[in-house]
C-alpha cells in the first residue's frame, strides 16, 4: 500500500511540474523603438520570424498572406506526392513538392491534389509601400505617414520623439528643429523608413521682373507655389470644435476643415471651443 501512494505521489508531482513548465511565459524580445527591427535581431531569428506556415485541411480553402521578398511560405500537409498548382501564375508559382515564389503582388489559389482530396489556399502576395521616404516640415505642423499595400497591423515609431512624435495611425507632430526618422514596421518583420526633417521653411528667392526694352517682347511664366499636405488643426463648422487630427470623434463631410492656424487665431477669431476628448490646448 505504501509503495502505491508513493507511485501515486510521484505521478501528481510529475503533472504539476509539467503543467508549471506548460504555463510559464515565453521568455519575451525587448525591442527598442528607436531603432529598426533588422538592427535589432539576427539573420537567423528574422528567417523564422519571416517565415509563415499554413495548415492545409482537405475539402476547405484557407486564406493566407505573406509579403514579397521578405516572407516565406511553407504548407502543413501529411505526405508526398501531390499534384500542385496556381491559378494565377503571374501572381506565385508553386513547385513540386510545394513551394510557393511569389512574383508580384495579387492574389492566386494554390491547389494540392491525391486520391481524389483536394487542399487549397486563397493566397495573398503584398508588397507595401510608404507614402512618403524624404519630407521637411517646420516646428507645431502635423502631417501624416501611410504603409498602403498591406493588410497587416502596422505599427509607427520615432528615432527621436523629442523632434518628431509619432502617433500611432501615423500622424507626426514636429516639435523642434532636427532630424529624425519615422518607422513604419509591419510586425516583427520588415521596417519602411521615411527621413523627418524639421526646419523652418527655406526663404524663397524674391521674383526679379526685367524691366522690358522697347520693341521686345517678354513671356512672364507663372509663378508655381509648392503646396504640403500639412495641418494643424480640424474644425468642425457645425458644433464649433477645434480637433487634433488623431482624435476619434473626427469623421467626413463638407463642414470638416483641415487648417494650418495657429490656435489662438482658431479661438479668439473664429470662436471655436477646444474638443472635450483631445483638449488642443495642452498642445499649445
Amino acid at each position: 500500500m505504501n509503495a502505491m501512494k508513493k507511485g501515486w505521489n510521484k505521478r501528481i508531482i510529475l503533472c504539476i511540474l509539467a503543467f508549471i513548465l506548460c504555463v510559464q511565459p515565453v521568455l519575451a524580445i525587448t525591442l527598442d523603438d528607436t531603432k529598426p527591427v533588422e538592427a535589432q535581431l539576427s539573420k537567423e531569428m528574422l528567417k523564422a520570424l519571416r517565415q509563415k506556415r499554413v495548415e492545409l485541411v482537405a475539402g476547405r480553402t484557407v486564406a493566407a498572406s505573406i509579403i514579397k521578398d521578405v516572407q516565406t511560405l511553407q504548407f502543413n500537409i501529411k505526405g508526398t506526392s501531390y499534384k500542385w498548382n496556381s491559378s494565377n501564375k503571374k501572381v506565385a508559382v508553386v513547385s513540386k513538392k510545394g513551394v510557393v515564389r511569389p512574383l508580384q503582388k495579387g492574389t492566386t489559389k494554390i491547389t494540392a491534389k491525391k486520391g481524389g482530396k483536394t487542399y487549397a489556399c486563397k493566397l495573398t502576395i503584398e508588397e507595401p509601400q510608404l507614402n512618403k521616404t524624404r519630407i521637411r516640415i517646420p516646428v507645431g505642423t502635423v502631417t501624416s505617414i501611410r504603409l498602403t499595400g498591406t493588410n497587416k497591423v502596422v505599427r509607427y515609431s520615432s528615432s527621436n520623439p523629442d523632434v518628431v512624435y509619432v502617433y500611432s495611425n501615423g500622424y507626426i507632430r514636429a516639435r523642434k528643429n532636427g532630424i529624425a526618422y519615422v518607422y513604419a514596421t509591419v510586425g516583427t518583420m520588415k521596417t519602411y523608413t521615411c527621413k523627418v526633417t524639421v526646419a523652418p521653411d527655406p526663404t524663397p528667392i524674391p521674383t526679379v521682373t526685367p524691366t522690358p526694352v522697347p520693341g521686345t517682347i517678354i513671356i512672364v511664366e507663372p509663378e508655381v507655389i509648392p503646396t504640403q499636405d500639412k495641418y494643424t488643426y480640424v474644425l468642425n463648422s457645425k458644433t464649433k470644435k477645434v480637433h487634433m487630427p488623431d482624435c476619434r470623434y473626427i469623421r467626413t463631410g463638407s463642414h470638416w476643415k483641415y487648417v494650418n492656424w495657429t490656435l489662438d487665431y482658431i479661438i479668439y477669431h473664429e470662436n471655436y471651443s477646444y474638443c472635450g476628448h483631445c483638449h488642443p490646448e495642452k498642445y499649445r
